[in-house]
């Protein structure tokens, strides 16, 4: 069974509502967890693959279900992503933006994309949606002003 067809289909329909629960744009919300996986679309991405690209006009988010990622920026590995977590935040919420980081995927892994039509959607529902995307960027703000040890 490949990766992907764990979360697709009725049979994976359990399995994709409760990996979206665990995600931190979704905190445990079980409402907003059954319609977000109603809107994602699944995405195998396998192991080298550019799953975004730095300096382009898209603005997709995606949440990791499964599978870890590498986000670098100009060519250098900053940060690592994995299940629960989500990228492609700034462009999402910042259209007029283009995307500040390429995230290459590091293993075999499975995505949900979300527009940004889908996300300001339930995001207007759902505040809490933006809550987690400020709490993330806020966490990347601190990451990148740490002094570097010596």
């Amino acid at each position: 069974m490949e990766m992907l067809d764990r979360f697709d289909g009725e049979q994976g329909r359990g399995p994709l509502v409760a990996a979206i629960a665990q995600q931190r744009l979704a905190s445990g919300n079980q409402a907003l967890a059954e319609e977000l996986a109603d809107a994602v679309e699944l995405r195998a991405v396998p192991a080298g693959a550019t799953l975004i690209e730095q300096a382009h006009d898209d603005n997709d988010l995606f949440l990791i279900l499964e599978g870890e990622f590498h986000v670098l920026v100009d060519g250098a590995v900053v940060a690592r992503r994995g299940a629960g977590d989500h990228v492609g935040e700034v462009a999402a919420i910042q259209p007029e933006f283009k995307r500040t980081a390429t995230v290459v995927a590091k293993s075999d892994a499975v995505v949900g994309k979300l527009t940004e039509a889908v996300l300001v959607d339930i995001g207007e529902r759902y505040p809490i949606v933006y809550k987690a995307i400020a709490q993330q960027l806020a966490g990347h703000l601190l990451q990148r002003n740490k002094p570097e040890s010596r």
